[in-house]
């Protein structure tokens, strides 16, 4: 490598980088931690059965099945149509609740879900804005979003190796529905 050479940062932010990776291999891929992680369970334990939870940027991942198996009614979404197409392959018979959308622009109606969970998505958002995570001003969007689409006192649990502030291995309670 010659003097000025800079190696090209990955484009976690682009739904384009994540078709490729997942077209890479159709194999079920956790993020940090198999799932479903049994904090994240215990902490949505709380929600009655049936509770509608939103599973933020699923990839291919079983965390929302495993929720499912818990009684949730989970919905999916990820930007990566690779992912979704995945999925939906996986399960054909739950095809409606697998969602190709950006979570800063989430086709829901306002207050829809009860809780939802993120399993790396944050930190994806953030790495791309600004190359390291800790960007939290490039989740402003998606947590703005996020409030939106919860009820009123609705839970959102995130998952992250190097969390931008608020938002670590937490249990994180939207009061209002606009917090930025």
């Amino acid at each position: 490598m010659g003097a000025g050479w800079r190696r090209a940062r990955p484009a976690f932010d682009s739904a384009a980088f994540w078709d490729a990776r997942y077209a890479r291999s159709a194999a079920p891929f956790e993020w940090y931690v198999p799932a479903p992680p049994h904090a994240l369970l215990r902490a949505l334990g709380a929600h009655a059965r049936g509770a509608r939870c939103l599973d933020v940027g699923c990839g291919t991942s079983a965390l929302g099945e495993a929720l499912e198996a818990r009684g949730f009614d989970v919905e999916y979404v990820d930007f990566s149509a690779e992912a979704i197409s995945q999925c939906v392959a996986r399960r054909p018979d739950a095809a409606a609740r697998f969602h190709v959308a950006d979570v800063r622009a989430l086709p829901f109606a306002d207050g829809r879900f009860a809780c939802a969970v993120d399993k790396g998505c944050l930190d994806a958002l953030a790495f791309g804005e600004a190359g390291s995570v800790g960007a939290a001003h490039a989740l402003a969007p998606a947590l703005a979003e996020l409030a939106r689409v919860l009820r009123p006192r609705g839970h959102f649990l995130s998952l992250s190796t190097d969390p931008p502030e608020p938002v670590s291995y937490t249990h994180l309670t939207l009061p209002t529905k606009r917090i930025v």
